[in-house]
């Protein structure tokens, strides 16, 4: 008897076409290459590994956590996937080079806290899921990653790319110095963080209030901010993205082997099946029926005391 090819569904992001590119190159595009949904256009395609046929939504969304935050939250409302990923580059803080790769166990917000004499910071975490972080480790003690690199002319491959699971930082500011005010910051407050970024904290928080959904943050170091106009002009930015996406189709396709997953997957769809309606039954005699509608405020208004019942009269 045949396997059951299972189709799980996983939301790529980006910030750059560079990184864009670099997911695409291992994506097998679907006949319509795009779907609409709410003014957004995603790239549509799979990814086939054994006994799994990954069905693939990607997009760019451009820099800033804001942005991320808020197309995250779209993505997952309309594709309600499995797994969301942010997929790109950064820029090296400590014990890395360009060309390797970090998969973010956790993400910095540096720029919480309160602007006195000096700067007091109030760090707020965001968490890569426990499922994907075990499995970055894995894929990274693996090393069998490194085989799905897709290299172009503008990309040649220097040395075999490390990887590594650790913090990252994000931010809204591009740093190109390590002698800059936010550099020292992030060396004295951050001395942990790997690598600087400006969408990861934003994806995370995001994807944290949809609890059924796996989320991963992983980046390929770009620059090692001093030098950066160098690096981005020896093209370190498709060197970098192409690792980071190598990393992360490696990580996709051993999550196929995952039961666990597997088995909640299965069940996600169960409930995603529409129920059919129940039949009504017509009434020979005229009668007054109440319908009540429940409208909650969502967004900008809490829900609470905001809250209105609205009760419709009206003759069937």
């Amino acid at each position: 008897m045949s396997q059951k090819i299972l189709s799980p569904c996983v939301v790529i992001l980006t910030a750059l076409s560079v990184e864009f590119q670099a997911v695409s190159a291992h994506v097998t595009p679907a006949k319509e290459k795009t779907e609409v949904h709410h003014h957004t256009v995603y790239w549509s395609g799979t990814f086939s590994c054994p006994g799994c046929l990954w069905k693939v939504r990607s997009m760019e969304v451009g820099p800033s956590n804001a942005i991320a935050a808020i197309k995250t939250t779209q993505a997952i409302q309309d594709f309600q996937p499995d797994v969301v990923l942010f997929i790109g580059v950064a820029g090296g803080l400590k014990d890395v080079r360009i060309g390797d790769v970090v998969a973010a166990q956790k993400t910095y917000c540096y720029e919480a806290g309160k602007e006195s004499s000096t700067f007091l910071p109030r760090p707020e975490i965001a968490e890569a899921t426990p499922r994907m972080d075990s499995w970055a480790r894995t894929v990274n003690n693996e090393r069998a990653w490194t085989n799905r690199i897709q290299y172009t002319s503008m990309s040649p491959a220097q040395s075999l790319p490390r990887a590594y699971i650790g913090a990252i930082a994000a931010g809204e500011k591009v740093v190109n110095s390590s002698r800059s005010t936010t550099a020292r910051l992030l060396q004295r407050q951050y001395s942990d963080a790997l690598a600087l970024e400006m969408e990861g904290y934003g994806f995370l928080r995001a994807a944290y209030h949809h609890p059924g959904v796996d989320a991963l943050v992983i980046r390929g170091i770009s620059d090692l901010l001093d030098g950066k106009s160098q690096a981005d002009a020896a093209h370190s930015q498709g060197l970098a993205s192409q690792h980071a996406s190598a990393f992360a189709f490696e990580l996709l396709a051993r999550l196929s082997t995952d039961q666990e997953f597997l088995t909640q997957h299965n069940a996600r769809q169960v409930q995603q099946i529409p129920q059919p309606a129940p039949s009504a039954k017509k009434s020979r005699s005229p009668q007054r029926s109440m319908q009540t509608y429940n409208i909650q405020n969502s967004g900008q208004m809490a829900i609470g005391p905001h809250s209105q019942i609205i009760n419709h009269e009206k003759r069937s």
